[in-house]
Order: C-alpha cells, then sequence, then structure tokens
C-alpha cells in the first residue's frame, strides 16, 4: 500500500489535527498552558503593539464612626505595550522522505490494528509539525533574544522572559545554599508573603535543574511531600518547563506578572497545504504572532542556582 503525494495536500487539509495546530502548538506548551488558565494570554493582531493594563489596589482603613469617609485608598493601573512580533514557517516534503515516512506511519497503525490510509498519514504529519513548534515557542517565551544575528536561530524573534527579567526585580542576590535544595528553600523564605502566598505563585524552573533537584532530594534521603511538584520545606509548587532548561535560574512568580500576547486565529494567520508539481514535493506554510512582557517585575524572583 502507498499513498498519492498529488492529492496529499488535499487530504492534509481534511485533517482534524489541523484545526488544532495553532492552539496546541502554542497554547498546549508546558508555559503558556499554566498562563492561558490563569488568564495571563491574551489575543492581539501579529505585528501590532498591544497595551495591557493590570490594576492595582490598595486597601487603607479609617474610623468607622465617621459620618463621611475619605478616599484614602488608591486604585492604580499599570500599563505596559506588547510587540506581538509576526512568525511564519514554510516545510517542504519531498516525495522519496514523504515515503519513507509512510512505511514507517504503517508499520506503527499495524500494531495498533489500525489500516493505514492518506487521511492518517496527514495527521502524522501535522503531529509532528505541532510537536516542532510547540518546542521552539516554548523555549522562546522564556530564551528569545532579538540580539541574535543567526537567521536560522527562532530565538531571535521576541525577547523571551528571561531577557527582561535581566534587571528590575525582587532582589535574590544575597540567597545562598548547599546545593539546589537549600537555595530554592531559602529564596522561598526571602520572597513577601503576599507573593508566595497566591494561588497563581510558582517556583519555575528547567527541566534539567528540576531533576538535579529531585536526584539530592533522593540523595539526602529528604522527605519530598506527597506530591513530586511540591517544593521541600515550603507551600510552593514547582513549575517545570523545558523553556528554562540548562539556564541554571530559578524564577519565582505569580501567573498575573507574566503576561503573553499571541495571535493564533487572527485574519493574517493561516495554515496552507498544497503540492507543487515542478519540484515534486508537498508544501506546509503558515503565520502566528507572539509576544512575551513580564509584569510588576518586582514581584518577580530570578535565582541564579549554583552548579
Amino acid at each position: 500500500m502507498s499513498f498519492n503525494i498529488n492529492t496529499l495536500a488535499d487530504r492534509i487539509l481534511g485533517s482534524e489535527n489541523l484545526e488544532k495546530f495553532y492552539t496546541e502548538s502554542i497554547l498546549s506548551g508546558q508555559t503558556l498552558d499554566f498562563l492561558s488558565d490563569h488568564g495571563s494570554v491574551t489575543e492581539a493582531p501579529l505585528n501590532t503593539t498591544s497595551d495591557i493594563n493590570l490594576m492595582k489596589n490598595t486597601l487603607v482603613w479609617q474610623d468607622g464612626k465617621i459620618a463621611k469617609l475619605a478616599e484614602l485608598g488608591t486604585t492604580d493601573i499599570t500599563q505596559a505595550s506588547i510587540y506581538v512580533a509576526p512568525i511564519g514557517f514554510k516545510q517542504a516534503y519531498s516525495s522519496i522522505e514523504l515515503h519513507s515516512k509512510f512505511a514507517g506511519e504503517v508499520m506503527k497503525n499495524k500494531k495498533k490494528s489500525k489500516q493505514m490510509d492518506e487521511l492518517l498519514f496527514g495527521n502524522a504529519i501535522i503531529e509532528d509539525l505541532t510537536a516542532l513548534n510547540k518546542k521552539d515557542v516554548e523555549r522562546l517565551v522564556w530564551k528569545g533574544d532579538t540580539s541574535i544575528t543567526d537567521a536560522n536561530n527562532n530565538l531571535r524573534w521576541a525577547d523571551g522572559f528571561l531577557k527582561q527579567l535581566a534587571s528590575g526585580t525582587y532582589d535574590l542576590s544575597a540567597v545562598t545554599g548547599a546545593n539546589i535544595v537549600e537555595q530554592i528553600m531559602n529564596a522561598y523564605i526571602e520572597m513577601p508573603s503576599e507573593i508566595t502566598g497566591a494561588d497563581d505563585f510558582r517556583i519555575w524552573i528547567g527541566s534539567k535543574e528540576y531533576k538535579k533537584y529531585r536526584a539530592i532530594i533522593a540523595k539526602t534521603n529528604l522527605y519530598a511531600g506527597v506530591e513530586p511538584l511540591d517544593v521541600f520545606g515550603t507551600n510552593a509548587k514547582f513549575h517545570v518547563v523545558d523553556g528554562l532548561d540548562s539556564e541554571n535560574k530559578s524564577v519565582l512568580a505569580r501567573a498575573r506578572d507574566l503576561q503573553v500576547k499571541t495571535d493564533y486565529e487572527g485574519a493574517d494567520v493561516q495554515i496552507e497545504v498544497f503540492y507543487v508539481q515542478n519540484d515534486d514535493e508537498m508544501k506546509v506554510r503558515g503565520r502566528f504572532g507572539l509576544g512575551m512582557k513580564p509584569i510588576f517585575k518586582q514581584e518577580i524572583g530570578v535565582l541564579n542556582l549554583v552548579d
């Protein structure tokens, strides 16, 4: 059994996974999945600068027996602008490459007692592309740097949270510890309780650093709690993300302080699949927008972890 590359593009356009491509690859990443659940991800057209307005209030008590109360509390609107960077991609799949992949997909489906057809094959191609986009979106959110000049480096399209948190954050420079476990626990103690006690507060850590943390917990026979994401010695929880992997940093922050704008279903966002006969290739082309901004940076702690 084989497939016809001339009609595969049409079959992919009918793939149920094509409709989910942007939501899966952008909003389902480790970081944006959590932020979107907490209202920190909103939509804005790509290639535009969009404002974010956050309200921060103070409440001042006064003598309640006085007839006329003074307006002592404050309501401050903090406004920040996020540029939604326009990002595009185009993939070419040759007939030879696709036939090799098709053979592998046939075997995978045989083991599941499924009959391989062009629609299932189209799903497999979009699943691969979704995984690639999801991985790079996750890395861009944290490690993005617009000063990168390498045209093939996907991190160059927007400044990620780490670059924007290089200054102005809650000072954790004096936090020490014999190892990463003690460091993180001491950083949590140092942060203001009104921040660490918030429901959306998390200790963000890279996957590699988290593995190191867990290894020390096991090696020293420390009681790690029931849940693996509980932070030893605290009431906080980890949020483990590949975007911080190998950065040797931990970010202590509320979800509300990490704002994201994205365009994944606007008028200029589209995904196209078509066959070019002269090249004997199937092309997949798409566009979307993404931008990040840390808000209330003074509430965010960035901890340099020990090696």
